[in-house]
Order: structure tokens, then sequence, then C-alpha cells
């Protein structure tokens, strides 16, 4: 305690144990637990006690009271400015976190709002550091001499929050018995008696709070359906929303709304789950984001894998993401959102769903059929009217252009006011109030129309045909033997013009070549939400068919082509109901492995590897001999870095990517095949999106984003043509072989998934069976320490065989 201000104030934390806590790693039977202690946006992290399910800590988290300005603690604002910012602060957050190398579990929490510690009427008598130590008569005598004693040693009288034996909650690991912590909280030196906090903060509502918000936006969800069935009675959004799908097996598309605290399990709107993370500029960059979220660990839970429905304790916030740094992809997404929001985009969660393969038909041995599933991804609204999603699973940017109306930076006028771009027209189908009359302005000398001169109109042909008319009409030569319409066609073809003007059909401006967009990969589009509020879907069901103006008004009594959760009229009483806060306001990220640590671990992995394709080969008669020259070795770290700094780099900015494939350099193709993973030409073109261009080109934010791409990619290609095309391939390569094998990703380096994966792999397997006289393996992997204690990790299986 030396380090501390003993001019501050301090929350002090004192943990001594804990008991019962549930087993993390069951190979072992035990757990290497830590306490996360938070308050006030501080993080502090206990030592880790290993393989231990009853730790006895001993130790103490000291947070220092943090005022904007100490005049708050007069009298004058002690019933303002001071209780406004205690109970900004948030409450006391304890958690119990298992270690792992790759990721962590968590075993349990409680949580301490503040006013249950400010409004006790247990004292106590405490130093900074707990309890006074009771001493012998020995000891009396020598502190009676010692008149001075250091200011952390002072016993002061404290209101004391006795925690001793308090149940831990939120653990989702099986565990048959109780988990208990002992912790005490107090001030010190305490505030004085007056000081107290009445209020609660928004975690301790009740559940019923939001049933009913949730119930109207769900019955809001099952009328729309109805109307959508009407007429489009075969289409995905003809599919009924009930919320309890998942028990049922029914094929849904639901419009969720509200999810549980990953810990306290408390009903809270989807929002809460977001935040504003702040990150390097590294990771604020499209490519270089995207391959951080990619190389956090991909898992579901068994219920959502099983069903295909996100349940609603099946979302987690940033904060506990990142501790745990394994997640499902709405996981991701958040994260992901959380960080654009950071960097001021326009970003938000978006959940709709996509066709997938059943597993458990494949896992039966049935032939697999296709289901549609939930799914997740992020979008932000880009400048001159762009739509970008962002998809966690596949690192691949969708860029859609004019799919908003976006608002152009004020400018002023001269006589200093602000001029704003105009609202968009109406999209064809749905004309606003008085479009009809509007007449439109030309710029230069004969935009001064006479006043009672009338604008041109463009007829159609039908409105020619419905022109009343005088004395015999004239008609077109034509044969006496007309065939006569069926009545039957002709209400048909009147039914499918009405049912193109319906607000649920496709956006028929999106569908011009201009604009089509037909290369995504997500069926319906449900809700979508950001830090502030969600909303539903109330269009055509596809992504690529809607446009997304969130706050275009819609007529009188009729549902808005986006409903949101909460309403611009709700009342005063309404607003104060429904208030929320984050989750976590602030997100705490480990920094990345050091180097030494990295380097450990990648020895750890080939070790591994190594001993795994060497038992695999004994059941099989076969001996494994393998081949670690340095010089070979040099040449795989070149090839792995290689991959992983293109595996950062935006497609889209490929100076090459958009011509014409016979134009291609062998260096350009080779790096191309290495990108998408096959050496069909036609089957690249394929794979490159975006062929209206990228969102990311409209903007001036990105200007220095696409020449770094662009050079990038042709280091890259330069690399490829020096170093591996023009010497033939690799170095230390053993004579008279030759060298074959393949590179893969993980978005994980726990070594117990890694091996599973590499079972699933039918080049692995081909390797695996080689039984030629003189066959010798390589194994190699890189590891690339990211922020929040994340790496990207690349492995590279290959085999030496004799030269043909």
């Amino acid at each position: 305690v030396g380090h501390l201000n003993p001019q501050e104030q301090h929350l002090v934390v004192r943990i001594v144990k804990c008991d019962n806590l549930a087993v993390a790693d069951a190979d072992v039977g035990t757990s290497d637990p830590y306490i996360r202690c938070t308050w006030d946006n501080m993080v502090q992290r206990s030592p880790i006690l290993k393989e231990t399910i009853r730790p006895i800590f001993n130790f103490n988290f000291y947070f220092p009271v943090r005022l904007f300005n100490n005049r708050v603690k007069s009298k004058k604002y002690r019933d303002t400015a001071l209780r406004f910012e205690l109970e900004s602060k948030g409450d006391i957050s304890i958690q119990v976190w298992d270690d792992d190398d790759t990721s962590a579990d968590s075993l349990g929490f409680v949580r301490v709002p503040l006013a249950n510690l400010l409004n006790r009427k247990n004292y106590a008598m405490r130093t900074l550091r707990g309890p006074a130590v009771q001493a012998s008569d020995e000891d009396v005598e020598e502190e009676a001499s010692d008149t001075q004693k250091q200011w952390f040693e002072k016993e002061k009288e404290v209101r004391l929050y006795d925690g001793m034996k308090t149940e831990l909650i939120g653990c989702p690991l099986p565990n048959p018995n109780t988990a208990l912590i002992f912790f005490e909280a107090y001030f010190y030196p305490d505030w004085p008696d007056h000081v107290k906090l009445e209020g609660t903060g928004s975690h301790e509502l009740s559940d019923d709070v939001w049933d009913d918000l949730e119930e109207a936006f769900s019955k809001n969800g099952h009328v729309f359906s109805r109307k959508y069935a009407e007429p489009f009675p075969d289409s995905i959004g003809a599919l009924p929303s009930l919320s309890e799908g998942y028990q049922n097996r029914e094929t849904l598309r639901r419009f969720p709304s509200m999810g549980l605290h990953p810990q306290s399990l408390m009903k809270l709107p989807l929002m809460a789950f977001l935040c504003q993370i702040y990150t390097p500029e590294e990771y604020t960059r499209p490519g270089d984001l995207m391959g951080w979220i990619n190389s956090i660990t991909f898992a579901s839970s068994s219920r959502q894998e099983r069903s295909g429905i996100i349940p609603q304790d099946g979302w987690k916030d940033p904060q506990t993401f990142l501790f745990t740094r394994k997640g499902s992809v709405q996981d991701h997404a958040l994260l992901l959102c959380s960080v654009l929001l950071g960097a001021k985009k326009d970003a938000y969660i978006c959940k709709g769903t996509v066709w997938a393969h059943d597993t458990e038909e494949v896992e039966t041995g049935r032939a697999p059929r296709s289901r549609l599933v939930e799914h997740v991804w992020v979008m932000t609204r880009e400048q001159h009217d762009w739509i970008t999603f962002w998809e966690p699973c596949s690192r691949e940017l969708y860029h859609m252009p004019n799919r908003w109306t976006w608002a152009k930076p004020t400018k002023k006028d001269g006589k200093g006011k602000a001029r704003e771009k105009p609202e968009s027209a109406a999209e064809e189908g749905e004309p606003e109030v008085g479009e009809e009359d509007t007449v439109v302005a030309v710029e230069g000398p004969i935009s001064s129309i006479v006043a009672n001169e009338i604008a041109d109109v463009l007829l159609s042909q039908e409105d020619i045909d419905t022109l009343p008319t005088v004395g015999r009409i004239p008609r077109p030569k034509m044969k006496s033997t007309t065939k006569q319409v069926n009545p039957r066609d002709k209400m048909k073809q009147e039914m499918l013009k009405q049912r193109a003007k319906n607000k649920m059909a496709p956006n028929p401006k999106l569908m011009e070549d201009g604009n089509l967009v037909e290369w995504l990969p997500y069926d319906s589009i449900d809700v979508i939400f950001n830090n502030h509020n969600l909303w539903a879907n109330r269009q055509n069901h596809h992504p690529a068919c809607i446009r997304y103006d969130l706050d275009k008004d819609s007529t009188e009594g009729a549902l808005p082509a986006w409903e949101p959760l909460l309403k611009a009229e709700m009342t005063a009483e309404e607003k104060v109901k429904y208030k929320w806060t984050p989750i976590n306001q602030e997100v705490v990220m480990d920094p990345a492995q050091p180097f030494h640590a990295i380097e450990l671990r990648e020895k750890e992995m080939i070790a591994e590897m190594e001993e795994n394709m060497r038992l695999s080969r004994g059941k099989r008669g076969l001996d494994t001999f393998f081949e670690r020259s340095e010089k070979l070795l040099r040449q795989l770290d070149t090839f792995l870095i290689l991959l992983d700094r293109m595996r950062k780099l935006d497609i889209d900015f490929c100076p090459w990517a958009h011509q014409d494939p016979a134009a291609w350099t062998e260096s350009q193709r080779y790096l191309l095949k290495l990108r998408f993973g096959t050496d069909d030409e036609q089957e690249m073109k394929n794979n490159i999106y975006n062929r209206h261009g990228s969102a990311f080109t409209q903007s001036s934010r990105y200007v220095a984003y696409q020449k770094e791409t662009d050079r990038a990619w042709r280091k890259l290609a330069n690399q490829v043509e020096t170093t591996y095309l023009n010497k033939g391939g690799f170095n230390g390569v053993l004579r008279g072989k030759v060298l074959k094998g393949f590179p893969v990703h993980f978005s994980t380096s726990d070594k117990e998934e890694v091996r599973g994966y590499l079972t699933n792999l039918p080049e692995y397997q081909d390797i695996l069976t080689k039984d030629s006289e003189g066959t010798i393996f390589t194994i190699h992997c890189k590891m690339f320490a990211m922020l929040g204690g994340v790496q990207s990790f690349w492995l590279y299986i290959g085999v030496h065989e004799p030269q043909s």
C-alpha cells in the first residue's frame, strides 16, 4: 500500500477466500481461479491460484475515489452533485474466473450496489489493510513506545459491508455444490454518516418492467407476419414469429428485443449489450479490425446449434466476451459493433436468417437438409447513401449503394443559417403527402416561371387511354378474330401489379442494374439495433431489397418501415420507466501477449502436433520422421507472415482483382489462389463481390487506408515474385525430394480444438496415410499476438516426397 496517495479516499474490497468452485479443467478436476474486481470503470486483478477449487486469496483491492471537483463534498452539494457523482460510479462487481492460455471460464460473480454499502448501519474498526492485527502484550508495550504509526495502519470506524459466505451466481459450468465467496467492502476513511444513496441501478429493475414493452413489440411482429403472408404466402417474411420456437423446432422469423444479463440473468434490452470501445488506430482500419475479430474463438451453445435460434441468454457483452476470449457469432458482432461505435461510425447490429445444413441430419447419416437459422452481423451507414455489411465469420465486407438518405454536413448561407440536404424522393409505390403537387425549380434563367404557367407533366399511356374523347375513336387495323383476354389472367396481372406496389414487396429502384445486389449471404433481416434503440424491419424481408432510413415517418395508422422499440412519442414517465444503462460502459482489454510467451506457445504447439501425427500414423503401422532444418523453418516463417498480412487486406482495393484474369502475372494469380483457395479463375472472379464498388472510396476518412492497402498488395506480389517464384519454391528442401503441404488458419490456439479440427480436414488425412518409402514430414506454426490476449494462429503441414 506504500504506492497509494494518503490524501485520497479509497474503496477497499478485501477478498478472503472462495469455496466449492466449479471444476473448469475436467482432466485434472480443478480450476485455476483468480478475481477481477471492477468499480468506477476501474478493473483490478488478483494473482492466479493454480489447481484449486477452494482458493484462499487474502487479497485487497484499492480503488481511489475520483471526483470531478472536491467541492462536491461540501454541504451545499451533498444531495445534488455528490449523490449524482456516486450513483454514476456504478456497483462493485467481483468476478471469479478460471485462467487458461487460450480462453477463460466464469466461475461466478457477485455484485454489490453502492447504496447497500453506504446505507449500512454495521460499523467496525478497520485499517486500510483490513482488521487490526491482535498484538501480544510484548507487542503492545513496543507499540506504546512507538507513538507514530503509518497512515494506513491507523484504525478508523467505517461502515462495513459483510459479504462473508455470499453465494456466487452466473457460473455456466456444472457444479453440484453451492459456490461461495468470503469478502468485505468499506471506504477508508469513510464518508460522513449523512452521505447515503436512495436509488438503485437499472440492473435492479424487475423483469416485469420490460415485459409489457416486449409483449407489445412481439405482438406487432406477429401482426406484420400475418399481413406479409397475404400477398407473399410462401416467402420467408410470412413465417410465424413466435418467441418460443426453439422448443417445437418450427421454422420462425423472430423479432427479438430483449436479452439476459450474462451473469445476473436479468432481462435487458439488446441495446444494453453495446457500448463504445476505443482501440488503437490500427484496430479501426477495416482489414485489421476484421482480422482481429475473426481470430477470437467461435463457440455456440448446444441449444443454439440444435435449434438455430439465439436464446435470450445467448448474448454476451463485449467485456465478458473479451474475458472469455470465446463466444458465438453474435458475441463477435457485438464486439465489432462496439469498436465501430467507438470509432464514431454509424454502426448497428443486424439479426437475420441464413440457410444452413442441418448438422443433426449429417451426424445421423441421413441426407442433409437446409434450414433457416438465425445469424448476426454488423451494418454501417456510410457517406453518399452507402450501406456496408461486416460479416465476422468470413471477414467479408458487402457494400450496397443508394440504400439510405445521407445527410450532408450542414453549410451556412449568407444569413448565417444552416442549410441541410433536402429529403430524398419517396420510394416508388409509397408517394409522400403532396408529392404530386411538388414543383421542381430549375437552375438558370428559365427558373423564373410565370405565376400562371403550369409545369409540364409526363403522361403515361394509361393516362391517355382514360382521357375523354369526342366523336368516333380511331382504331388501328386489326384482325376480326382477336383472341379474347382471359378474365382470370387479367385479374392475375392486376393483382401482381397491386402486389408490386405493396410496402412488403422489393423496392423496384433497388432492382435496377446500378443498384442490384445479388451476392449477399443473408436471406432475411429482422431487427437492427445500436446503443440507443432497436428497430424491427416492416418492409421486404431481404436485406438487399430495402432502404435503411430509420427515422422516416409513416402514414397515420400504419407501421413504419422500421418500427422502433422506444418510440419518440413516449411520455416522460415512460422514459423514466424504461431507462437503462449499458452492462459495461467502459471495456478494459488485456494487452497483446509478449514475444517470449508467444514463442514458447509456438514450440509447445509444434511438439503437440508432431506427437499427434506420430501417434496417428503409429496406429496404422507407419513410421514418422520430421525435418526441422533452420533454413526451411525461416522460409516457412516468411510464408506464414505473408499469409497473415494478406488475410488483413481488403480485396476491394487489390489493384488487379477487377482486371481480366488474362492480364494477371504469375505472382498476382498465386496471391489470389491463396486468398480464395482455388486455382479456377472464374471461381476467383465470382468470389470478388461489390461490383458497384466500395463505400470506402466515397469517404474522405478512408483515403489513406485505400493507398496503404494498394501498396500492401503490390508489396506482397513483389515478395512472392522474388522470394518464391524466381527461386523455384522453398529453400532448405531435402535433396531429391519435393515439399508438398498446406497452411491452415485457426481462430483458436487451444491444442485439443486444433487437434479436433485437423482430424476433419481431408488434406490432413491424406498426409497421415502417406506410406511411400523415404517420406519425411514438416510441421511449423506461427502465432501473431493481438490486442486482448488474442492470437492469429497459422499452422503449416508438409510432406517431403521423393521426386519422380
